[in-house]
């Protein structure tokens, strides 16, 4: 195998780790934008429940609660139309899938990765088991659906966390990578 032809199938197989590693990163930040508006709409649900409302009718009497408890309530049906109409139960679940499916085949490419450096198989064995994960990422790509949940902010996000992780890694060279709180 020459060196040449090693190069160009490194960078190939760089290139589609960096995009499988970049759809399970993403949809781990996904993950955690449905978690939070799962637990705030569970949350609502839970303060405005019969139980709950019982209770309000104890503060509706006193000087501003009202207003304070009716803003409760129709914040919460809102919510609740908001939650059911987008159904985020069932996009949380599709992502933890996503998420499962992304994290096999990054380990995937990271132990072909090895597999090339440390084992003596021959150009065409490795190129072919390339193309076979190469057909495995493509397949999987058809579960992802850009929701509406993305924004720039967010793309941004994950290709620094990426970045972060890969340098951790000594997968790459440091680089310049805006470190950002989530």
């Amino acid at each position: 195998m020459t060196k040449e032809k090693l190069d160009i199938l490194w960078n190939s197989v760089y290139d589609t780790y960096y995009d499988v590693y970049y759809e399970e990163i993403f949809s781990n930040f996904i993950i955690q934008r449905l978690e939070r508006i799962d637990f705030i709409c569970r949350l609502l649900i839970a303060i405005t429940t019969s139980g709950s409302a019982i209770a309000g009718w104890s503060v509706w009497e006193k000087p501003g609660y009202k207003e304070i408890w009716v803003f409760i309530c129709a914040f919460s049906a809102v919510s609740m139309i908001f939650y059911s109409s987008l159904n985020i139960s069932r996009r949380l679940k599709e992502q933890f899938e996503i998420n499962k499916v992304f994290s096999r085949l990054r380990i995937d490419f990271e132990t072909f990765r090895y597999k090339v450096v440390l084992e003596d198989k021959s150009y065409i064995d490795l190129n072919k088991r390339f193309f076979e994960l190469r057909e495995e990422y493509a397949k999987h790509t058809e579960l992802l659906q850009r929701q509406f949940l993305i924004d720039n902010g967010l793309k941004n996000k994950v290709k620094n966390e990426i970045n972060i992780r890969l340098i951790e890694s000594g997968v790459i060279e440091d680089i310049n990578v805006d470190e950002e709180d989530d």
